[in-house]
C-alpha cells in the first residue's frame, strides 16, 4: 500500500490536527523502527513539548514509552 517510488521508504509524522510537519524519505533497506528513530532524533529539538508518541503499526511499539 503506498508505494509509488521503488526503492524508497517514506515516514510521515502527523500532528493531532492532521497536518505534517514532517516527512523523511530513506532508502528501501532501512527497517522501519531505525527510520522512526531517525525522524524522532531530527524533530526532538524543535518539538520540544511533545510528551507522547503513537505509531500506526507496530514498527515503534517499544521505541517510544
Amino acid at each position: 500500500m503506498g508505494k509509488k517510488v521503488m526503492g524508497r521508504k517514506r515516514h510521515l509524522r502527523v500532528d493531532m490536527r492532521g497536518l505534517i510537519p514532517a516527512v523523511t524519505v530513506l532508502p528501501a533497506n532501512i527497517l522501519d523502527r531505525d527510520g522512526a528513530k531517525m525522524m524522532l532524533r531530527s524533530l526532538r529539538d524543535r518539538y520540544s513539548r511533545v510528551k507522547r508518541v503513537g505509531t500506526a503499526g507496530d514498527d515503534a511499539s517499544q521505541l517510544i514509552a
